[in-house]
């Protein structure tokens, strides 16, 4: 880490001996490009360091699960999926009644199926699209269907691996939320918002509760449940009138009652 900082004030020191150029702000963007990849040098090493301790604390321990979670995060900052699942199964086998575990596979194989899910809209839209030939549409259909099926098979893996840190922690926050978020994504919101009511009767931490009040809201209003969806709102600014979801509570509410109001005009 030493020599990347020297690097970078080798880098300043050049940068300021060069003659004037003609336009500064390419100067700037080179010497900022450097720099730039000074840090991403400086984090790639500390996160292979990082890795390093991990697998040394692994290999004492194999059930260790906080080594497990953080070597499972550093793969992941490394851009390294397939070490990131390899390790977290191996720590899957070694502690398959740990809730933690299985939640971060369940998020995993989540975060995965919504990458393909988004791949999934791309080919989607372009297989609609009037401005495309016929055979880039019909194309494009064809690896829609394979990634609408891959997309519904990783989330199949996500909420079971979820269901199964459920059965180990029946109050595990993290667990719901994910179950949540992935019905939400999937557009099924009367089953997002049974798990968003749940959330809000297990969870003890007030800020979890008051933003899974918001999510429940919002899966009224697209259910046109517009007076449940009101009270959810109100309910989140009254415990947190600050909140970072304030905003989008306030505009909410208004939307409810706008709507129950246009509802009684006759």
């Amino acid at each position: 880490r030493k020599r990347f900082a020297a690097c970078g004030d080798v880098l300043d020191i050049a940068v300021r001996m060069l003659p004037r150029a003609p336009h500064p702000f390419l100067e700037r963007s080179r010497l900022a490009s450097a720099r730039a990849a000074v840090r991403d040098a400086d984090r790639a090493a500390f996160l292979q360091d990082a890795a390093r301790d991990d697998l040394r604390a692994l290999a004492l321990d194999p059930a260790e699960e906080s080594a497990a979670v953080e070597l499972v995060g550093v793969y992941q900052r490394l851009r390294r999926p397939d070490d990131a699942q390899q390790a977290l199964e191996s720590a899957v086998a070694a502690r398959p009644r740990s809730a933690v575990l299985q939640r971060l596979r369940g998020r995993l194989f989540a975060d995965q199926a919504d990458a393909v899910h988004r791949k999934w809209e791309d080919q989607d839209r372009l297989s609609r699209s009037l401005y495309q030939s016929e055979a880039v549409r019909k194309e494009a259909s064809a690896k829609a269907k394979q990634l609408y099926v891959e997309a519904a098979e990783r989330y199949a893996r996500a909420e079971e691996a979820l269901q199964r840190a459920l059965e180990i922690d029946s109050a595990d926050g993290g667990a719901i939320w994910n179950l949540a978020v992935i019905r939400y994504n999937r557009n099924d919101f009367p089953e997002a918002l049974r798990w968003f009511d749940r959330l809000r009767q297990v969870s003890k931490d007030p800020s979890d509760v008051a933003t899974a009040t918001y999510w429940s809201g919002i899966c009224q209003e697209l259910m046109f449940q517009f007076e449940p969806a009101l009270k959810n709102y109100e309910e989140y600014l009254a415990a947190r009138p600050d909140g970072k979801l304030a905003t989008q509570a306030r505009e909410g509410a208004e939307r409810m009652r706008k709507h129950l109001k246009d509802r009684k005009q006759p």
